[in-house]
């Protein structure tokens, strides 16, 4: 089913997301924590099983991305308050539809300022925070300007050489690998292990833009499975990452370090030539982050549009760009601070409460006045 012509972000005849481009925008943004702040192994007590501890999760990654592809599979076409509105009633739908448009937003902050800390930190240290904040939020807000099917080439591209820095700077740092520092394996024991996949899997719910950009999807099955793979490939490259940075820093030294990966890649010093190893990083993080704040943001201005019955999400890019920025400002007042989020103690009730818990009930109402379902069959 097809929405009307001049929507941006809607599926139109010929054009739309391919299952492919679904798998970019997983793998990317489920990347981006991982690449910057690595929280899987800076704020849990998995320590040096925080590698177990992310393919532990996968399971729990690829179930959240089933539940969000739910609904959009049984209405395809329908843009997220639709979704939400048609199984849960005008009143629940919005109000969960209003918990989605609160959670994209939250998240595109949070990557706006995670990006920004990264280059005041170890690239612009005498940069005010306030004018990356600023270049990064619309720099965000150019990407979230485009229709989905736009938004996915470009996320294709960028993701790809985000992959292809990864695995550069993983062969640069092979030679200072030392695997006796992986050594005793659940060293952690299981309650540190638990918090390493609970964190992990809460960071799963990222996945959660998919039923915003549904609407332009075109195959629904394909692109569930798209969706899965890209977070069980995001958690098996973020778990060599791990094993990376613990078998080149230890456990100790990188589970105190702000940001794991850049401190591990500036340890690498080959000849004359390449001797920013660490610029390769932060070149990594930043279009992961772009990628990320950019759907997210996305995301929200077509939710929000709807919502509001405004039809195209483009009116509202400005305000909720200059939203971001000042939000990203005001989210921490610095790096700790901004860093006690990832804590499992405070993500997980967050994700949980926030996303997990309304899509259960939506996945759950949506099967039940299914066709052919017992709900539908009584009516």
């Amino acid at each position: 089913m097809d929405a009307p012509a001049g929507r941006p972000g809607y599926r139109r005849p010929g054009d739309g997301l391919t299952s492919s481009q679904v798998f970019w925008f997983a793998l990317t943004t489920r990347l981006t924590n991982l690449l910057a702040l690595m929280p899987i192994l800076t704020a849990t007590r998995a320590g040096r099983d925080a590698w177990i501890a992310l393919i532990a999760s996968i399971p729990v990654g690829m179930g959240l991305a089933w539940a969000f592809s739910y609904g959009p599979s049984v209405m395809p076409g329908a843009g997220l308050a639709e979704q939400l509105r048609k199984p849960l009633g005008k009143w629940a739908g919005g109000l969960v539809t209003v918990l989605f448009v609160w959670s994209y937003l939250h998240r595109t902050t949070l990557v706006v300022r995670d990006y920004s800390e990264v280059v005041v930190s170890a690239v612009l240290p005498r940069t005010p925070l306030v004018v990356v904040v600023a270049v990064t939020g619309l720099a965000a807000a150019v990407i979230a300007f485009q229709d989905s099917p736009t938004v996915g080439r470009v996320i294709s591209i960028l993701g790809t050489v985000v992959v292809i820095a990864v695995v550069a700077i993983g062969l640069l740092l092979a030679p200072q690998i030392e695997l006796a520092r992986l050594q005793p394996v659940l060293q952690s024991g299981w309650r540190g292990l638990l918090s390493g996949v609970l964190a992990a899997s809460a960071w799963h719910t990222q996945v959660f833009f998919y039923p915003a950009v549904a609407p332009s999807v075109l195959d629904h099955p394909r692109s569930r499975r798209a969706l899965m793979a890209g977070v069980a490939a995001a958690s098996g490259l973020g778990a060599l990452l791990v094993v990376l940075v613990v078998s080149v820093m230890s456990e100790e030294v990188a589970a105190e370090t702000q940001f794991p990966l850049l401190s591990a890649a500036q340890l690498v010093l080959i000849g004359e030539f390449i001797q920013r190893v660490d610029a390769l990083a932060v070149g990594a993080w930043g279009l992961s982050l772009l990628s990320a704040a950019g759907l997210f943001l996305h995301s929200a201005l077509l939710g929000l549009s709807e919502l509001l019955g405004l039809g195209d999400h483009r009116r509202l890019v400005r305000p909720m760009a200059l939203l971001v920025i000042v939000g990203a400002m005001v989210l921490a007042g610095d790096l700790k601070e901004l860093k006690q989020f990832s804590e499992v103690r405070v993500l997980a009730p967050y994700m949980i409460g926030l996303v997990w818990v309304p899509t259960a009930v939506w996945v759950a109402a949506t099967w039940w006045r299914r066709p052919g379902s017992p709900g539908r069959s009584r009516r």
